[in-house]
């Protein structure tokens, strides 16, 4: 067989006899193979030249393929030696226009359901209590709403104080002599005899869990601050406790979510206050 002329294929001129005409023949067969295959429909395949074939016996390519490997990798956006790609330019352009097109901030709180009263000259508002009073009366009404929705109603208990460590976790119930109770409330109350606020759906008693959220109206208020009226005088929290009826039974805690608005009250002026009185614990 004559020597066959391939293009791009450097055969060393140094072989020997025997193993330049091997070589030779065994590329040739290679290049027909991969030409008839391609002829008779077979799936593509990587085309079959001298530079994917020719290695050097350690398996680094000759001179011929690494020009086109070292085009391939300048050519090719993102190499880099150093680190990672740099960012797209049109990446960064929309980062920018990201920021500039931020929406401004919504105030948390929706605004009060009573109007606050406008400032005189002064910068306060005058008769300030006056708005308060309005604010709690609001708060009344819708947590009254919000039980009846939930089939419930407001009932007034008066309760009594235990100091039983044993029996001071609300809803826990007990018999002594004969009669039924149940805990229902802690409270710091200096009287003896505790009002207890429960809510009633038919026969069962509820303890009215408030949920609600609490937000502020600031006002200024005219005129200058008073010195807090304090008592000195601490009184713990105790267990409340009632007596049920033999009909009677206590049920699930209510839940209640609603808002209310309270006066966060402000003055133009302030004064000096002498220091409170030292605490004192009170039975």
């Amino acid at each position: 067989m004559g020597d066959l002329d391939l293009p791009g294929l450097d055969v060393p001129r140094h072989m020997d006899c025997m193993t330049g005409p091997m070589m030779r023949a065994s590329i040739t067969m290679l290049v027909l193979g991969a030409l008839w295959a391609s002829a008779c429909g077979g799936p593509p395949s990587e085309v079959v030249t001298a530079e994917t074939v020719l290695r050097r016996p350690d398996g680094r390519p000759h001179a011929a393929e690494q020009p086109r490997a070292q085009s391939a990798q300048s050519a090719s956006p993102t190499a880099s030696a150093d680190g990672p790609p740099a960012p797209h330019v049109a990446e960064s352009h929309m980062g920018r226009h990201a920021q500039e097109q931020t929406p401004p901030l919504i105030h948390p709180y929706p605004p009060p359901p009573v109007p606050p009263p406008a400032a005189n000259d002064d910068g306060c508002v005058p008769g300030s209590g006056d708005y308060g009073a309005q604010l709690e009366a609001h708060q009344h009404q819708v947590r009254d709403a919000e039980l009846a929705s939930l089939g419930g109603a407001w009932e007034s208990r008066e309760g009594f104080f235990i100091d039983d460590s044993f029996l001071s976790r609300v809803g826990q119930e007990y018999e002594a002599s004969g009669r039924r109770f149940a805990v229902v409330a802690h409270s710091d109350q200096r009287t003896p005899r505790p009002k207890v606020r429960l809510a009633r759906r038919g026969e069962q008693l509820h303890i009215v869990e408030e949920h609600a959220r609490s937000i502020p109206v600031a006002l200024t208020a005219c005129g200058v601050r008073p010195c807090p009226a304090g008592s000195g005088v601490m009184v713990r929290s105790r267990a409340v406790s009632i007596e049920l009826a033999p009909d009677e039974s206590l049920g699930e805690p209510l839940i209640l979510h609603y808002d209310f608005w309270w006066l966060q009250l402000g003055y133009a002026k302030s004064r000096v206050c002498p220091p409170p009185p030292p605490s004192a614990m009170a039975r």
